[in-house]
């Protein structure tokens, strides 16, 4: 079956999001903002529109214009921002989409999404809405333990927070400065962290890999690193398991990849966040690697109904390590040739280089590259992984 005769349109969206439109032979309109644009996308869209994509009326009209003509088999979206605008644009076209306006709205409202879990069933973190200093204190008061400060729709970890008694008015401040408006004050829970990568056709739901995340400490909790597969017990790996499936059956979640943040405590699982879309922080491409499974090929095939690709594994293990370097200003790299050449590096990328300044580590922004290393085992990944993050050296 040629795929040629398929017509699909996007709205935003990274390189690795429509590659496998390309490697699928698909035809596609991108919609795209001018400071998203990359020179893939522009070798390789089958039709290109700049536009300020997020402008929900402009963009649905001309998304309709498009449809005129070129009567469009589907419409996605994976970026944060474009999944509202694709989620209306399905709903008026009546087009088949990763997109539901439903779970779209609720994993993006961080409030939206404690109510509908409590409602569910599955309340078992203390939350309030917080538009005031008082209204925090007062949270605080009761809870009488810490707990996290966050914007009711932030992203990237930006501006989210540890809260004590003694940093309640600090707290308030920081995140005020990362907010529109109203924040999410929620009961701080100890344990492990993980990730949940996962993907839905027509309801149903398959968990596809749990990724261990290593953070710094309080207050910010910036990720130094994952490992995939996370080391669970049968237990706890079914409990995780049971938990996202009735998560995303509480979101009304159909089609394509979600990204949920889990805690471990005491054998019991909790939710922290989700959000319809593929993990960042090259999760998607560490679930890829380790189950074959390309998350973007495999939703747009379940949405035209096509057969999907079947790929093979081509590790058992995957370690990331972040680089965050203990200086202010960076003059030299060392260490980055020897640590390509090292078997098990599947890449090393710099992304704050000699002359950048590196600001206090508060968020992933502030982190100035990453290591991925491949592994037989689990711990032959992280070794791989831990040994490159030492022999870089940032002076």
């Amino acid at each position: 079956m040629s795929t040629k005769q398929f017509k699909v349109l996007v709205i935003g969206g990274r390189d690795f999001q429509v590659q496998g439109l390309n490697d699928l032979g698909i035809f596609y309109t991108l919609f795209q903002k001018k400071d998203e644009l990359t020179p893939y996308q522009i070798d390789h869209a089958d039709e290109l529109l700049i536009t300020e994509y997020q402008e929900l009326d402009n963009t649905l009209a001309l998304a309709k214009m498009f449809h005129r003509e070129r009567q469009y088999d589907a419409v996605i979206g994976y970026r944060e921002f474009a999944q509202t605008v694709c989620a209306e644009i399905a709903q008026q076209l009546g087009l088949p989409s990763n997109c539901d306006s439903g779970a779209v709205s609720v994993s993006r409202d961080k409030l939206k999404m404690r109510q509908a879990l409590a409602e569910n069933g599955q309340g078992n973190v203390a939350f309030a809405k917080v538009e005031s200093l008082a209204e925090l204190q007062a949270f605080m008061a009761e809870l009488q333990k810490p707990a996290i400060l966050k914007p009711l729709d932030g992203t990237g970890s930006l501006g989210v927070i540890k809260v004590t008694p003694e940093t309640v008015e600090h707290a308030y401040q920081y995140v005020s400065a990362h907010s529109n408006g109203a924040m999410l004050a929620e009961e701080y829970i100890g344990g492990s962290e993980y990730s949940v990568e996962s993907l839905s056709k027509g309801g149903k739901h398959q968990v596809l890999a749990i990724t261990e995340k290593l953070t710094t400490q309080g207050p910010y909790f910036v990720e130094m690193g994952h490992n995939q597969p996370a080391s669970l017990s049968s237990a706890d790996t079914e409990r995780v398991v049971q938990a996202i499936t009735r998560l995303l059956d509480t979101l009304g979640h159909q089609t394509g990849p979600c990204h949920s943040e889990i805690k471990i405590f005491e054998g019991e699982v909790f939710v922290i966040e989700t959000h319809t879309r593929n993990g960042g922080d090259n999760i998607w491409e560490m679930t890829r690697l380790t189950t074959g499974v390309d998350i973007f090929k495999h939703t747009i095939c379940h949405l035209l109904a096509i057969p999907e690709p079947i790929e093979k594994p081509a590790s058992n293990a995957i370690a990331v390590r972040y680089f965050l370097p203990q200086v202010e200003q960076i003059s030299k790299i060392t260490g980055v040739t020897q640590v390509e050449q090292q078997q098990g590096i599947y890449r090393l990328e710099i992304t704050s280089g000699e002359g950048s300044r590196i600001g206090s580590l508060e968020s992933s922004h502030n982190r100035a590259g990453y290591v991925m290393a491949l592994g037989e085992s689990l711990k032959q990944a992280v070794e791989q992984a831990d040994f490159a993050l030492d022999s870089v050296i940032f002076e």
